[in-house]
């Protein structure tokens, strides 16, 4: 299963991901915001077929967050037009997932909410590890960016600079 951010959620990426035997799990984002606006559109309303939820709760470094899964695999719906350029068909679309979260730090809380395009039919729980293990991984990345390449304070960003660096 490969996960990615959003701007990858494209069907060449994902015929790509499938042509080499392997499943796509991509965030969908405002750069397809036809797509998007769909999906959240369905998710709001109270009859949506949602096939199944989770939810999970996870306290460390003085912080609860709650998050809430939702998977749909009934998703001939969301391409049911004549796909055009603003909402191109994903190929191999099995799973629509959603994930809403709520943290609460210092007395403060804060929500936001998550939508995912997959080609694999994954579970409530298969897709809530997978997003969690695609954050695990993109957390790590930055804090080496960080930590070990300083790369938050980093000012290269003019003509070359960065590629000389």
């Amino acid at each position: 299963l490969i996960t990615a951010d959003a701007i990858h959620c494209n069907r060449d990426t994902g015929q790509a991901v499938l042509d080499r035997g392997g499943d796509y799990l991509f965030a969908l984002k405002s750069n397809r915001p036809t797509t998007l606006r769909d999906v959240e559109d369905y998710f709001a309303d109270p009859d949506a077929d949602i096939t199944e939820t989770l939810t999970t709760t996870d306290a460390d470094h003085g912080r609860v967050e709650i998050r809430h899964h939702a998977v749909i695999h009934a998703v001939d719906w969301l391409f049911a037009g004549k796909p055009d350029r603003d909402h191109p068909a994903m190929p191999g679309l099995s799973t629509i997932g959603r994930v809403e979260a709520e943290v609460t730090r210092e007395g403060r809380t804060s929500r936001s909410v998550r939508y995912y395009l997959s080609s694999a039919r994954l579970s409530a729980q298969a897709f809530a590890r997978a997003v969690r293990a695609h954050w695990a991984i993109e957390n790590g990345l930055h804090w080496v960016l960080d930590m070990a390449f300083d790369e938050d304070r980093a000012r290269a960003r003019k003509d070359h600079a960065a590629e000389n660096l």
